[in-house]
């Protein structure tokens, strides 16, 4: 309507006619916003196809210069049997002939400038890197002649020609058996009698138990780090130390370890629940022959095992603790959903899925097409960080945040609840939009990982001892393994020796690593 025409001067029919015009551009404007929301969403789609075709395309020229690295090889080794074939042709034939040199390929033949660039390059520091130095000796023997073998000559004096060391491991050595005495005196003045006390940690004893720390920190490196059975622990000491023990005798030492490494499992578990962000995972672990499972909290530097017979969420809430507010790593178990705070699933779990699933129907094109799709999506989320997001201020956070938030409407757009249930990728599908909020916290947190490899790895060596032991036979033959296990892959997390760490603890238990 024309603001400048008075209102008195428009009769009704007018006001009418003006009301139906500005319905009809109302609706015009409306059905032009539909046409353009169109254009938008083809244009996304368009976009996808695109990505999909350049991954797929930066695929095939990967593959055609790895197939183009690897014909010249072939051809350079094609090059040089041709090449002592007419060597060995000549010489049958009783000429000599010198093999033909290719260009550049001898010094004598390079271009002043090629030899200028090779006088140049620096030398690689990783060079002869892993060549065996020189030791230092311990025991120097001299070796020389004594007579000259042409006349018989006696000989005297020389130089030195050249030095050869051999290493070897010195002779097993029994073990020392410290024996203290105590006296006990009588005062002469006032008749009392007076009792030293007993050896303490500083003499090398360990509360009431006769061997010392060593003896322990090796025994138990034996049977956690070198995972071996306790028939063989029984043999390696009778062999090096010269040392009987039984089966429950090696057991309670093991069991003592653990009582007297206690307080350093309260500091790792107190150090992982300080710590930003955590992995979890757990698996089966049987007990007098009973399932259980472990379960294991792991950071960059500190890990803990625990061993529990339930899988529920109530144990992991015991192991986070009430005032644990970080972020988790874990898989796509159920018991981690309850959980407050940001999680991020693992991606490895979700590849697995998806690579089994390529593998069943390795003819399906819509399979095919999904797939691709979600690891174009995969592979962004993943690319190196635009300069934009690095640091953490708040406009590289709100960077990212943006950019996770963007690649969780791209996989949704791949996972509709259309998707009909018989399709091979329809289970996974509703996975990833019930976990949809938890697959790219990675992307706006950088201290994140997108896999839950390192609990993977933590785990690692407790697998290859419950398939070698089956397990342990009671409650506290359990514990005694999670509490060493705890402390062994917490040196390696550190770069420490585990054998070091755990004479450390038994001497010193208030010792922190």
């Amino acid at each position: 309507m024309d603001e400048r025409l008075p209102l008195g001067s428009l009769d009704a029919p007018t006001l009418r006619m003006l009301l139906e015009k500005e319905r009809s551009q109302r609706e015009e404007l409306v059905q032009e916003v539909r046409r353009l929301q169109a254009g938008l969403a083809r244009q996304n789609e368009r976009i996808l196809a695109l990505e999909r075709d350049n991954a797929e395309l930066r695929q095939v020229v990967a593959e055609q210069q790895q197939l183009s690295a690897g014909l010249r090889e072939q051809n350079a080794l094609l090059r040089q049997q041709v090449a002592h074939l007419q060597a060995d042709n000549a010489r049958l034939q009783g000429t000599v002939r010198v093999p033909k040199r290719e260009p550049g390929a001898w010094p004598s033949e390079r271009t002043k400038q090629e030899r200028e660039e090779h006088a140049r390059k620096p030398r690689d520091r990783r060079h002869n890197r892993g060549r065996p130095r020189m030791a230092q000796a311990d025991q120097e023997v001299i070796h020389a002649a004594q007579n000259c073998p042409r006349c018989g000559q006696r000989l005297t004096g020389g130089w030195e020609h050249r030095r050869i060391q051999v290493i070897e491991a010195p002779d097993p050595a029994p073990v020392r058996v410290i024996e203290h005495v105590l006296l006990r005196r009588q005062c002469a003045h006032c008749r009392t009698r007076v009792m030293p006390p007993g050896p303490g940690v500083a003499a090398g004893r360990i509360g009431r138990c006769r061997f010392g720390p060593r003896l322990l920190a090796q025994i138990v490196t034996m049977a956690i780090v070198e995972r071996l059975a306790i028939r063989q622990i029984q043999r390696r000491l009778v062999s090096h130390y010269q040392l009987t023990l039984s089966v429950g005798g090696i057991n309670g030492l093991l069991q003592q370890a653990a009582r007297q490494s206690e307080a350093s499992y309260a500091l790792l578990q107190a150090d992982v629940r300080a710590s930003p962000v955590i992995h979890a995972d757990e698996t089966g672990w049987r007990q007098d022959g009973i399932p259980g499972y472990i379960w294991t909290l792991s950071t960059s530097r500190s890990c803990i095992f625990h061993r529990d017979a339930h899988r529920s969420g109530a144990v992991i809430d015991e192991l986070l603790g009430q005032a644990w507010g970080g972020i988790l790593v874990a898989d796509f178990y159920a018991a981690y959903d309850h959980l407050p705070g940001i999680k991020q699933r693992c991606w490895a779990h979700l590849w697995r899925d998806i690579d089994a699933l390529e593998t069943e129907y390795p003819e399906d094109g819509e399979l095919a097409a999904w797939v691709a799709g979600v690891r174009v999506i995969y592979d962004l989320a993943r690319g190196e960080r635009p300069a934009a997001e690095r640091g953490m201020t708040p406009a590289a956070m709100r960077a990212r945040e943006r950019r996770a938030r963007g690649y969780e409407q791209q996989l949704l757009t791949l996972c509709p609840e259309s998707i009909p249930a018989d399709r091979p990728h329809a289970t996974l599908a509703k996975r990833i939009r019930r976990y949809l909020q938890e697959l790219f916290t990675f992307v706006a947190d950088p201290r994140v990982p997108h896999t839950n490899n390192a609990a993977e790895r933590s785990l690692r060596p407790l697998v290859i001892a419950r398939k070698v032991s089956g397990g342990t036979r009671s409650e506290e033959g359990s514990s005694t393994r999670m509490i060493l296990a705890s402390l062994a892959a917490t040196a390696r997390l550190r770069s420490l020796d585990p054998a070091a760490v755990f004479l450390q603890v038994l001497s010193d238990p208030s010792h922190t690593f």
